[in-house]
């Protein structure tokens, strides 16, 4: 049986803000290979933002039905962070490296979440602010669940929703 005794003095309500739409760089802080509910094989990236305490998660789906669709999805984000070493079995080596990503807001259960849209090239991250240090936890507030892009997404079963939560 479980010993923690719930304080509820200890509790406060959080306003959760998704991250906003646009442009922001990322540095990968965890990387893990799966089989998505669809059946097809991929990498789930966890994704630190610049500025935020918020997380995001970007999916890659291998589609050996379509490799010129994978290939590209796997080009953008290997130029957005910065990859040469284009050995897939290598994935425990991307965390810790930064790039850059478009984010779209989208609603889900009624609320607003962010979500990965793409990876930015090299030449498109010229544009932004130098990394930024996240910002006090009173700040902003995660956004645990951040869904993914239509075109690299695992089917929606894949991550449920347990409501936001705050790092």
């Amino acid at each position: 049986m479980n010993k923690f005794v719930y304080n509820p003095s200890e509790y406060s309500e959080k306003n959760f803000t998704p991250i906003a739409e646009g442009d922001h760089r990322v540095r990968i802080s965890g990387v893990s290979y799966q089989i998505f509910s669809n059946g097809k094989p991929g990498y789930e990236i966890t994704l630190d933002v610049s500025g935020y305490n918020n997380k995001l998660w970007h999916y890659i789906t291998i589609d050996h039905q379509d490799t010129k669709k994978t290939n590209q999805r796997l080009g953008s984000f290997f130029n957005s962070f910065g990859f040469t070493d284009y050995n897939l079995d290598n994935y425990s080596h991307w965390t810790g490296n930064y790039g850059a990503v478009r984010v779209r807001h989208d609603i889900y259960q009624g609320r607003t979440i962010a979500r990965v849209a793409f990876c930015l090239s090299r030449d498109q991250q010229n544009r932004l602010p130098e990394w930024q240090d996240k910002q006090s936890e009173y700040q902003t507030s995660n956004n645990v669940f951040t869904g993914h892009s239509k075109s690299t997404a695992p089917a929606p079963s894949h991550r449920p929703f347990n409501g936001f939560m705050e790092f």
